[in-house]
């Protein structure tokens, strides 16, 4: 079987039918028409999305559809079951083989009731972009933009590969991050 390359470079996973994506979409997408202030992710559609058959059961196919858009600039790939009959351990079984990215040392997956997942993933991401950017220049003001801007932009944002960065830039960055953190939230 020839799987689409896209299954590789995926970063995260998203169950969701196709209400659910435009639901995504209204929410959280700079392009929705209904403002509000999670309209932050600039969503790109890859419109070639397609139908597999994973398998059988009882000799009737197991369907899914996937899709995938750009968030930004992050690959993130929508499914849904659509044949008669569904087995959602076959299809965990069949993204783990072909579609299995990592987040924290956890499969990069959830559902559309939990998309704020997807979202996490993607905001751990730019903070850690923010910071290695901090990090490489010498320039002590903008370090100091950098920084504050991923304090602003990602305080609650405690992923283990951020805090580990963080560390590396410097630890007056640390402490504060440790002062300023709310606190009920911990970092492992």
């Amino acid at each position: 079987m020839k799987v689409d390359p896209r299954f590789k470079d995926t970063e995260f996973v998203v169950e969701a039918d196709s209400f659910a994506m435009q639901a995504l979409w209204e929410k959280f997408s700079t392009q929705s028409l209904y403002r509000t202030p999670q309209n932050i992710y600039n969503w790109e559609q890859d419109c070639r999305g397609f139908m597999e058959t994973i398998g059988h059961v009882n000799k009737m196919p197991v369907c899914v559809c996937f899709f995938w858009y750009k968030i930004n600039g992050h690959l993130i790939l929508f499914y849904e079951a659509t044949s008669q009959v569904v087995d959602h351990r076959m299809i965990e079984e069949w993204l783990d083989k072909y579609c299995n990215p990592k987040h924290n040392g956890s499969k990069a997956r959830c559902n559309a009731s939990n998309f704020h997942h997807a979202l996490g993933y993607i905001r751990d991401c730019e903070a850690l972009d923010l910071l290695q950017r901090a990090k490489k220049t010498d320039d002590k003001e903008l370090k100091s933009t950098l920084l504050e801007r991923c304090w602003k932009d990602y305080s609650w944002a405690y992923d283990k590969e951020v805090v580990k960065e963080a560390q590396n830039v410097g630890k007056v960055f640390v402490d504060y991050l440790m002062k300023m953190r709310p606190s009920n939230g911990a970092i492992n």
